[in-house]
Formats: C-alpha cells, structure tokens, sequence
C-alpha cells in the first residue's frame, strides 16, 4: 500500500504559508512584470543622421559600423559627431561622455513600451495569482460536515 504525500507541509488547521514566503512570490511576480519583454526597439530616422537631427530625451541606443552597440543618454550632434553620456554597467560609476563620428553611426533605435504585451503579462501574473490563492483554498478547505 502506498502513502501519498502531501504536496505542502499539511498542520492540523490545513496549509500553513508563511509570511516570507507570500513575500518571495510577491518579489517573483514584480520581478517578473518589469522584464523587458514588456519593451521593443523603434528604429529612428529613415538615415541614422536624420533620427540624430533632434533626438528623443530617452536613451537612445547607436549601433555602430563595426557591429558593437553603444547605450547614450542626453545625447546631441556637436559638429560631425553625437555626443552623449555612455551608461555605466554599475551604477556607482560615472557616466562617461562619449562622442561618435556620424559616419561611425549605422543605426540609431530607442526603446519604448509595449501595451499589448505588458497588459498580456500582468493580466498572466494576476490569473496566476488567482490559481495560487485558488488551490490554497482549495487544499485547505474543510468540509463542515
């Protein structure tokens, strides 16, 4: 004869969740809702050198000649080249100032929002909630009978 096991620690008043438990999947879940599917890039300009003209407050992301990427904040074209803050990859570093050629530039994107797929992953966690908060009832429920 087997024993089936219970899936949670079972106590005598049902399933017992502890607080930092509730607090581990509520940092899971707000982890889970900024990751950066919920964001795409948008490729500016029809030539690197117009999107440049007047670039956007945001960061903007240069791709370029050679292939390598190069993250710039408040950026501006000074003379022949676009001059922005390069973003350190610790936030205890400067930001350094960084000036490229417009004829280095083969890209220049940005990135922005997506609605359709933010709304689509909160209303995934928040169904998963439910289904979580479900089965516990579920599993504790005691009939009266």
């Amino acid at each position: 004869m087997s024993h089936r096991l219970p899936a949670f620690p079972v106590e005598p008043a049902g399933v017992r969740v502890s607080p930092a438990r509730l607090r581990k999947l509520l940092s899971v879940s707000l982890l889970i809702a900024y990751l950066p599917s919920c964001y795409s890039y948008h490729e500016l300009g029809p030539t690197p050198q117009a999107a440049l003209q007047n670039p956007p407050e945001s960061t903007l992301y240069i791709t370029r000649v050679e292939g390598s990427t190069v993250e710039l904040q408040e950026t501006a074209t000074v003379g022949d080249s676009v001059v922005g803050l390069g973003v350190p990859t610790r936030r205890v570093l400067a930001k350094p100032r960084i000036a490229i050629p417009l004829s280095d530039v083969s890209r220049v994107r940005t990135q922005k929002l997506e609605g359709g797929k933010t709304t689509g992953l909160l209303g995934g966690l928040v169904a998963g909630a439910l289904l979580v908060v479900g089965g516990a009832h579920y599993l504790t429920y005691e009939d009266g009978s």
